[in-house]
């Protein structure tokens, strides 16, 4: 057990996009940085050479040839590449921006997509490699319910790289009736991104290949930079960043589902791309978010039918009047709105939703994980729920499904 003395923790929320880290019982996390990490060639040769590791926002805005970007997760947000994962909970334990879990209990959240033996797994790194004195993991939802001040709710979350409905009761999330899509963040990127470069009139450039100086006119001059040693996948990581600027600052959501007329009454917008140039985007602004709801299987009002549907009787009406709504995508403008409207028009006749609860800060909204769990870890009640090292050496990484269920 940690007493309260003790109990300052460190909480990490690893999710698919980026990576938050801050003590227990602050507001907001201490740090946030991409998940995605870059690969620089060893300095040592040979088939043994491990490559260096580039990780951190500022650091892997600066573009290096020949480094490729890469990813933990696989597109279910369970891990796939446990070296890079290590390394990024490394840089939160070892002291990123104060914090250090070799000194401080270490609560992680975890997807629901997380198999048996990938949280074993993740335990034994945290005490074998790491040397954390108490670690506890944390289903994500549970989290997002304790931001939102509930144990039981039907928690809807969309974010990178998936879109996920699980029910949470009385502080358990309840896997077997949770829905999930891999429509989210990322897909509607990529739609955006191939809509940017078909509407752009020059092929569209990353932020690094743009510079611009003062020439002896006195005018700003553009000059672009081919970089051609640059890793294609660094190019398309740098893209990306471009195309969520454009979905944030221009994608709107229709509150009911599209109408041909209602496109063509839709304003235009505009962007301005890193090379100074401007794109105008009109009626995509509106179609291209519609893939996160009108599929029939994998819209987000589907999902919220399916995963009721799927409850226990006794607890459909409890999911149906705390819904939540959290994650980086659900800030599209009309998001919420028009949720509402699916879930009325898909639900049963007989069950009457609430309306659907969201934090109007878009930093609660982003962080909500990271804050049910700074919220969790800092209860006096908690304290006992630490699993130790001596734990761990007790009874080993199963002991993960006693103590963090």
């Amino acid at each position: 057990m940690i007493t309260t003395e003790q109990s300052s923790s460190v909480v990490v929320d690893l999710g698919s996009h980026s990576v938050k880290a801050g003590l227990g019982g602050e507001d907001a996390p201490t740090t946030i940085f991409p998940s995605d990490v870059g690969l620089l060639p060893g300095s040592v040769a040979g088939p043994a050479a491990k490559p260096q590791l580039v990780m951190g926002t500022e650091e892997l805005a600066v573009r290096r040839d020949h480094m490729p970007v890469r990813t933990p997760f696989d597109d279910r947000g369970a891990v796939e590449n446990w070296e890079i994962l290590e390394a990024l909970l490394r840089r939160v334990v070892e002291g990123e921006a104060g914090l250090s879990a070799r000194e401080q209990p270490l609560l992680l959240s975890q997807p629901m997509a997380a198999s048996t033996a990938q949280r074993e797994r993740l335990l034994s790194l945290c005490f074998e490699s790491l040397g954390c004195p108490a670690v506890f993991l944390a289903k994500a939802p549970v989290l997002a319910a304790f931001a939102m001040g509930q144990q039981t709710a039907l928690v809807i979350e969309s974010g990178h790289s998936s879109t996920t409905v699980t029910p949470v009761h009385e502080g358990f999330a309840l896997a077997r009736p949770s829905a999930r899509s891999s429509r989210a963040g990322l897909s509607l990127s990529l739609n955006v991104l191939q809509a940017a470069e078909f509407l752009a009139s020059t092929p569209l450039r990353p932020r690094y290949t743009v510079t611009r100086k003062r020439a002896a006119s006195g005018a700003t001059e553009t000059v672009v930079h081919e970089y051609l040693e640059t890793d294609p996948s660094y190019r398309r990581w740098s893209l990306m960043e471009v195309a969520e600027g454009i979905k944030e600052q221009l994608l709107t959501v229709s509150e009911t589902p599209l109408a041909e007329t209602e496109c063509s009454e839709l304003p235009s917008a505009s962007y301005t791309l890193p090379d100074g140039s401007c794109i105008s985007m009109g009626k995509d602004r509106a179609v291209l978010p519609e893939a996160l709801f009108t599929l029939p299987d994998s819209g987000v009002g589907h999902l919220v039918r399916q995963c009721v549907q799927a409850c226990d009787e006794d607890i459909r009406a409890s999911m149906c009047k705390s819904m939540l709504l959290v994650g980086g995508t659900t800030l599209l403008r009309g998001y919420k709105e028009r949720l509402e409207n699916e879930v009325k028009h898909l639900l049963p006749s007989v069950v009457k939703p609430a309306p659907v609860l969201a934090a109007s800060s878009a930093a609660e909204r982003k962080n909500a994980v990271w804050m049910g769990g700074s919220i969790l870890s800092s209860l006096g009640s908690f304290q006992q729920l630490w699993v130790s090292q001596a734990d761990f050496k007790e009874s080993g990484a199963s002991v993960v499904h006693r103590r963090c269920p």
